[in-house]
């Protein structure tokens, strides 16, 4: 059984009804503690006082008490996942954009372009002229880990892979690919559409490249996938995330098939064989499969690089009928 002091019931009623306290409470000037002065009604009104407490229509406060260490909770961001060792990955793809206008690369194969082999490997070419194997070295973060430029970030990988099949070696300055990420969202991290990337590059010198042209591949159709990396040096694409998207990277095993989430993500592609192909992303090399390829991947390009330009680039490839269909699109 509890008992409450009546002298704290009266306090506790006298403290919540200011007229009351007026009357019945009064503050010591040398401590500050209260004191109830004597009164007629003290008694009736105690009396009162202690029956609505015993009822509860008085109800007892209880105040939350405020942890000054605890920090509030922060909804968690569209598009930011982190790894085990709480490296934060990034994601900033949107979904594919459709324009009418935009080139097919199957318009542009023709008869005489033999079949693809097996298996192709840019990154080996690259790595052979420029004495590097590291895809760290050559293929940084690039601030993906700090903002959705995946977009972007794939575009400096590419840059990359062009110079290095020529033997020049470039790799874009991390301040450089968020500048033009801020540049093309105009100063919001939001992410970017791929063909809005693309066209931008076709107008506008990336790095002192611009492109001659881009194409779009039909991503169900294998075949021009192996071409386009085998005749221009890899494949610009996008995908929506799978949900064990960051757990087999971390793992370093190849991307499967999964669930698919909201996020959309932008990457290179340098190789390919009978299993599946090999990206580039997040400062690394990352192997997928073809499953992968088939349930994920909603979009993917093949970009004419300013090399394209000189003679014997590729027999096959009907570089005169390009020229002619880009300044017909043009106009």
């Amino acid at each position: 059984m509890c008992f409450i002091c009546p002298n704290t019931i009266l306090l506790y009623f006298i403290k919540n009804i200011p007229f009351f306290g007026d009357i019945f409470f009064i503050v010591s000037p040398k401590k500050g503690i209260p004191r109830l002065k004597k009164s007629p009604i003290k008694g009736i009104f105690f009396n009162v006082c202690l029956m609505l407490f015993c009822s509860g229509i008085i109800p007892i406060q209880k105040t939350n008490k405020i942890n000054k260490r605890s920090k509030p909770k922060i909804p968690k961001r569209v598009g930011i996942k982190k790894t085990k060792n709480m490296t934060t990955l990034r994601f900033g793809k949107h979904a594919p954009k459709i324009d009418y206008r935009t080139l097919r690369l199957k318009d542009y194969l023709t008869s005489d372009l033999s079949a693809p082999p097996p298996s192709v490997d840019v990154l080996s070419r690259v790595y052979s002229k420029l004495n590097i194997s590291d895809p760290t070295t050559l293929f940084p973060m690039d601030g993906n880990d700090q903002y959705g430029d995946c977009t972007i970030a794939a575009v400096a990988h590419a840059i990359t892979v062009y110079r290095g099949l020529i033997g020049q070696k470039k790799i874009w300055d991390k301040n450089d690919v968020v500048k033009l990420y801020m540049h093309l969202t105009g100063g919001v991290d939001s992410g970017l559409n791929e063909l809005d990337v693309l066209n931008y590059w076709q107008s506008h010198a990336v790095d002192s490249d611009k492109i001659l042209a881009f194409a779009s591949i039909d991503v169900k159709n294998h075949t021009h996938v192996q071409q386009a990396i085998r005749l221009f040096g890899g494949v610009y694409l996008g995908f929506q995330v799978q949900q064990n998207c960051i757990q087999e990277f971390d793992a370093r095993k190849p991307w499967t098939p999964g669930p698919l989430t909201n996020d959309g993500h932008a990457v290179y592609a340098v190789e390919y064989d009978k299993t599946g192909v090999t990206v580039l992303t997040w400062g690394n090399t990352q192997k997928a499969t073809w499953g992968w390829w088939d349930e994920c991947v909603d979009e993917a390009y093949a970009i004419l690089p300013p090399e394209a330009k000189a003679s014997g680039f590729e027999p096959g490839f009907n570089f005169n009928q390009l020229k002619s269909d880009l300044s017909i699109v043009a106009n």
